[in-house]
C-alpha cells in the first residue's frame, strides 16, 4: 500500500476556530494501490493526532459517511497521484474523513456508526490549499506539508549487472541485474520522472537523500549515492534488514541535497529484492501503490500490491534503526565530521553590527536604545536536516531567557510576552526550562521591548540553550581556526556611538 502524510495548522482566530484555540493535526494515512474508476485511489487507514488547544485526541481510522449510512462508496477518503486529480492539482485528498478516539468532543459531522472531523484537503503546484474542517466550521487556508512516499534511485546511479556496474537511465525492460546475493535477475519495468521540487509547500520531500562514499563502511557506498527520502536501503546490522534513507539524515554522512529539479529513476524485478546501487546494497522498486505518479513506465506493470511478507528482507524496528544511528554518527567522527554548536549570533542595530559579550549560554549586546531596525541574527538550522525528526521549522536561538538594562535598572522579557509572537516560535514547554526558539537566521525584534528605559544605550541579555546541535562541520572545515568565544563591540559600532 502506499503511504502519505499530512500535517496543517488552523490558526487561532481563523474561521470558526474560537480565540487563542489552535488546532493542529498530523494525518499518517494509508491507500490501497488499486485505482477507482474516477482515477483515484481509496484511503484506507488514518492514524495520528488532532490537538484542540491543549487537548489531544488520537486519530484511529477513516470510514467513508456514505458506506456508514449504508449507501454506496462515496467520492471521500481518495487520492489523486500527480498530475491526475480534479482540475489538474498535483495532489488531492478529497474529504479525508478522520476518526478520533473522543469523536464526541471534536466531532460534528455525524452519520451512523461515525462521529469524527472531515478534512476537504487540496493542495497543487502553485502552492495553493484549500481546507475545511467541520470540526472548526469554515475554510481555511492553513500552514500545511504533504509527504508522499517515493522510492527512486537518482539518475546517473550505477546498478551492478553480469556486464559490469551501468547507469540506471540506460537500462532497459529484459536487461539483466545483479543481486546482492549474486543472482542474475531480469528487470520487469522501469519507472521515469522528473520530479520539479521549487514549487512545492516542502520542496525537501522530494529532495534526494546524499549516502556520501564510505558513509557505511570502506566503500560502502564506493561513491556518492542519491536516492528518494523513502527509498529503503539494505543494512547488515545484527542481520541484514530494510532502513528508509530519510531515518538515518544525519546531516553529515547522510544528508539531504537542496535541488530545484531531481531526476528519479527506478527498477522492478518480478520480486521484491536487492540491487547493488553504486556499491551499496538498495531495494528494487516495490509495488505500494505509487506507480501512477511516475511519468514513464517501461516493461510490464505488476498489478498485485506487495504485502508484508512479499518485501525480501524485514524493516528495521525502531531501537534498530536509533542504533544504526549512533553507529553512522560515530563513523562520520572518524571520517573527520565534527558537531557543530556554534550559533554565530550578531545583532544588527539600524544597519550596524554589534557581536556579543558571551560566558556559556548568556550573550549581552549593548547598542543605542534609540535604534528602530533591531535584528538578532544566528547560523539557522531544520533539525529534520540532522535527526529523524518531522520538525523542518527553521530553527535559530533556542532562548531561555531575555532580560534588558539600561545601567540601572533591569527588567525581565517573559518568553510569553505578546511583542514577541511575530518573530518567534511559539513557546516550547519543559520541565527543565521553557524555551522559545527564533525564526530562522533573521529576527526582528520589536524597539518597544525598550521603551520602558531611561539610559542612551541598552543592554540586552540573552540566555539561550547553547548545547543545541546545529549540525556538523565538514572534514575540511573541522581543522579551521575555531571563532573565538569572547567578543567586543566591534569598530564601526564604536564610531557609530562616537558619531
Amino acid at each position: 500500500m502506499g503511504t502519505a502524510t499530512i500535517s496543517y495548522t488552523i490558526p487561532p482566530a481563523s474561521d470558526g476556530v474560537p480565540p487563542n484555540t489552535r488546532v493542529d493535526v498530523t494525518l499518517n494515512l494509508t491507500y490501497s494501490d488499486t485505482l477507482n474508476a474516477d482515477g483515484s485511489y481509496t484511503v484506507t487507514n488514518a492514524t495520528g493526532t488532532y490537538k484542540v488547544g491543549s487537548t489531544t485526541y488520537n486519530i484511529i481510522g477513516v470510514v467513508d459517511p456514505a458506506s456508514a449510512a449504508g449507501l454506496a462508496e462515496g467520492s471521500d477518503n481518495h487520492f489523486w497521484p500527480a498530475g491526475n486529480g480534479p482540475s489538474g492539482a498535483y495532489v488531492n485528498f478529497n474529504g479525508i474523513n478522520f476518526v478520533t478516539d473522543n469523536p464526541t468532543a471534536n466531532g460534528n459531522q455525524a452519520v451512523s456508526g461515525y462521529s469524527g472531523p472531515n478534512v476537504d484537503f487540496y493542495y497543487d503546484a502553485g502552492r495553493s490549499s484549500y481546507f475545511q474542517d467541520t470540526r472548526t466550521g469554515g475554510n481555511f487556508n492553513a500552514a500545511q506539508s504533504v509527504s508522499i512516499t517515493i522510492t527512486c534511485f537518482a539518475a546517473g546511479t550505477l546498478i551492478r549487472t553480469p556486464r559490469g556496474d551501468v547507469a540506471i537511465e540506460t537500462l532497459r525492460a529484459g536487461d539483466v541485474v545483479l543481486t546482492a546475493e549474486g543472482e542474475e535477475r531480469p528487470i520487469a519495468w522501469i519507472g521515469h520522472r522528473i520530479v520539479d521540487c521549487a514549487p512545492r509547500a516542502r520542496p525537501r520531500d522530494a529532495w534526494p537523500v546524499r549516502i556520501a562514499a564510505g558513509a557505511f563502511a570502506e566503500n560502502r557506498p564506493e561513491r556518492d549515492l542519491y536516492v528518494s527520502p523513502a527509498h529503503a536501503l539494505c543494512v547488515d546490522f545484527l542481520g541484514e534488514v530494510l532502513v528508509y534513507a530519510d531515518e538515518l539524515v544525519n546531516g553529515a554522512t547522510i544528508a539531504r541535497v537542496p535541488t530545484d529539479v531531481v531526476d528519479y529513476w527506478h527498477i522492478e524485478l518480478e520480486s521484491h529484492d536487492i540491487l547493488i546501487a553504486n556499491g551499496m546494497p538498495a531495494e528494487s522498486y516495490s509495488a505500494t501503490g505509487e506507480r501512477g505518479s511516475f511519468s514513464e513506465s517501461f516493461g510490464a506493470v505488476r498489478v498485485e500490491r506487495l504485502a508484508a511478507s512479499d518485501f525480501c528482507r524485514p524493516f528495521a524496528s525502531n531501537v534498530v534503526v536509533a542504533a544504526m544511528r549512533l553507529q553512522l554518527e560515530r563513523r562520520a567522527e572518524q571520517l573527520g565530521y565534527a558537531r557543530d554548536f556554534d550559533a554565530d549570533l550578531r545583532l544588527v542595530a539600524d544597519g550596524v553590527e554589534y557581536l556579543p559579550l558571551l560566558a556559556g549560554d548568556s550573550a549581552v549586546f549593548l547598542f543605542p536604545k534609540a535604534a528602530q531596525d533591531i535584528r538578532l541574527r544566528c547560523a539557522s538550522f531544520t533539525p529534520a536536516d540532522i535527526r529523524f525528526d518531522r520538525d523542518a521549522r527553521p530553527l535559530g536561538l533556542s532562548i531561555l531567557g531575555l532580560s534588558v538594562s539600561d545601567g540601572r535598572s533591569a527588567f525581565p522579557i517573559a518568553l510569553d510576552d505578546a511583542r514577541l509572537a511575530p518573530c518567534l516560535h511559539p513557546v516550547e514547554a519543559s520541565d527543565a526550562a521553557d524555551r522559545r526558539w527564533t525564526i530562522g537566521e533573521e529576527t526582528g525584534l520589536p524597539s518597544s521591548l525598550f521603551d520602558t528605559l531611561a539610559g542612551a544605550h541598552v543592554a540586552l541579555t540573552i540566555s539561550f540553550d547553547a548545547s543545541a546541535q546545529r549540525g556538523w562541520k565538514a572534514p575540511a572545515e573541522t581543522n579551521a581556526p575555531a571563532r573565538p568565544r569572547l567578543y567586543a563591540v566591534r569598530s564601526e559600532a564604536l564610531d557609530s556611538r562616537a558619531a
